[in-house]
C-alpha cells in the first residue's frame, strides 16, 4: 500500500503559491516605488492570479459545500424521525 504523501503535495502547493503571491507584490511594489503606472501586464498578472486561486480552491469549496448540505440533510432527517409521536 503506498504511504500517504498528501503533507507532500500541500507543501508543494503552498509553496508555489506563495512564491506567485510574494512574485505579484514585489511587481506591484516595484512599479510604485519606481513611480510607473501598471500596465495592462499588471491587471492581468493581478486576474491570473485571482483566478487560480479561485480555481485552487473551489474543489474543496464545493466538496465541503456538499459535505455540509448532506450533513445538514441527515441532521433534519434524523430529527424527523426520532421525535416523539403526538398522542391525541
Amino acid at each position: 500500500m503506498p504511504a500517504n504523501r498528501q503533507p507532500e503535495l500541500y507543501a508543494a502547493a503552498l509553496i508555489t503559491y506563495t512564491a506567485a503571491a510574494m512574485a505579484l507584490a514585489m511587481r506591484i511594489v516595484a512599479r510604485q516605488k519606481t513611480k510607473m503606472a501598471l500596465v495592462w501586464e499588471d491587471y492581468l498578472a493581478v486576474v491570473a492570479f485571482v483566478s487560480s486561486a479561485y480555481h485552487s480552491c473551489s474543489p474543496s469549496l464545493t466538496v465541503l459545500k456538499i459535505v455540509g448540505s448532506a450533513f445538514t440533510f441527515l441532521s433534519i432527517a434524523s430529527k424527523m424521525l426520532h421525535r416523539p409521536k403526538c398522542s391525541n
